[in-house]
């Protein structure tokens, strides 16, 4: 590899303490540079991951890792550390007969575990790619990684991802320690933006409103590490809570920012009621709770609608926007935003959608998209063309998700 490249992207393989900044989304920008000087290259992705379905626990799968990345490190090329332990190595194909080397020097660590290297190709644990053939094939790949790390940022569980996980349950005492380091702590790196929006014939964005949430495992990692915030669920719930005061601050920062834009954030009925909005609520300043959108969870408005159409009243008279999120298929026929008396409903694409998907259902979709509005209706968690193709075929209009980020800007006429 050109060591320009290395430099901005990628790091020589001996160089494992730079390298391990490096995620999905700096492998996808240089696979992406690739594109028409590819000849001559491979790329190998060793899927650590996966070594958890063969008993290892973290320990060992890191011992494998640093096998394999030690036999590579006299090789010219680049080394990827993802986030989730695995390991891409992009290099020269002349250097294939070292490759092969290192995979067989693999292939007797894990003897005694019963994984041969057939075993390790047969199930898709190491992966070859010959560039000069497989680019598209290989840029596919690397796609789907790109949205798998940025799921997992996000706090949301990806099916398809086997992760090693040895932390520990969130208890009380840990929260309470959750709670104090929460209360001065500076969230501002914790929070992450994505942009639903409406989309044009040729799939260019214009933009309806930006949502501010924070990621769950970017918490975990700078103020708990090693404790699991998911796994107690009444913790994690009161613990949404505390989150929630703390993103009104930054939902009233970003409101000041413009004149125009419109923003939201995730909040809890249980929130809405608290004496610490009503502070809030009297602190902000009347002509933005115009742009301000508070989106309330389907399971949390549904578990209490008396608390809910209390609390939806009150924000409703102060002038904030509301957005009912996280509509399942098992939803689509009990929604409706004009009984509901919200600006939007927003359905969470599951990946299971299609093998459950039959003709009962669609007319569902069908309906609560002509009952709620095609320009009210968001479909979210949209990683690719297929899912955005999926909502306008029942008339949908508004996405959001990591594959519209990446869309272009409609231009302003």
């Amino acid at each position: 590899m050109e060591s320009s490249t290395a430099q901005q992207t990628g790091s020589k393989t001996g160089n494992s303490e730079t390298v391990r900044r490096h995620k999905a989304s700096a492998l996808l920008a240089q696979v992406e540079r690739l594109k028409g000087r590819c000849m001559g290259r491979m790329a190998v992705h060793l899927r650590i991951s996966k070594l958890a379905e063969k008993g290892f626990n973290q320990h060992q799968a890191r011992i494998v890792a640093q096998v394999f990345e030690t036999s590579l490190s006299a090789l010219e090329g680049d080394f990827y550390h993802l986030y989730n332990q695995d390991l891409v190595f992009i290099g020269l194909s002349r250097q294939i007969k070292a490759l092969e080397a290192a995979e067989g020097k693999l292939a007797s660590l894990l003897e005694e575990h019963d994984v041969s290297l057939d075993t390790l190709r047969r199930e898709h644990i190491l992966l070859r790619f010959g560039l000069d053939l497989k680019y598209d094939v290989f840029l596919s790949h690397v796609r789907n990684l790109a949205v798998q790390e940025q799921r997992a940022y996000a706090g949301e569980k990806d099916a398809n991802v086997n992760e090693f996980d040895d932390r520990r349950p969130l208890d009380s005492k840990g929260l309470a320690e959750l709670e104090r380091l929460l209360e001065n702590a500076d969230i501002t790196d914790l929070v992450r933006q994505q942009s639903a929006c409406r989309l044009t014939d040729d799939l260019k964005t214009q933009r309806i409103f930006t949502e501010y949430f924070t990621s769950i495992r970017e918490v975990e990692r700078n103020l708990l590490p090693g404790t699991d915030l998911l796994e107690n669920r009444a913790l994690f719930k009161y613990l949404t809570q505390v989150l929630d005061l703390r993103m009104l601050v930054v939902l009233r920062h970003e409101a000041s920012r413009s004149s125009e834009e419109m923003v939201s954030i995730n909040i809890n009925v249980a929130t809405l009621l608290s004496q610490k909005f009503l502070k809030f609520d009297q602190e902000m300043p009347i002509g933005l709770r115009g742009r301000l959108m508070l989106e309330l969870q389907y399971d949390d408005v549904f578990s209490d609608l008396k608390n809910f159409a209390f609390a939806r009243d009150f924000a409703r008279q102060q002038g904030y926007r509301l957005c009912l999120d996280g509509i399942g298929m098992d939803g689509f026929s009990r929604i409706d935003r004009h009984h509901l008396k919200v600006d939007y409903v927003k359905l969470v694409w599951d990946d299971s959608w299609p093998q459950r998907f039959n003709n009962s259902i669609a007319r569902e979709l069908q309906s609560l998209v002509e009952r709620n509005g095609p320009d009210h209706t968001i479909l979210h968690r949209c990683q690719d063309e297929k899912i955005i193709r999926f909502g306008q075929k029942f008339g949908i209009q508004l996405f959001q998700g990591h594959y519209v980020d990446g869309l272009p800007r409609a231009s302003l006429r």
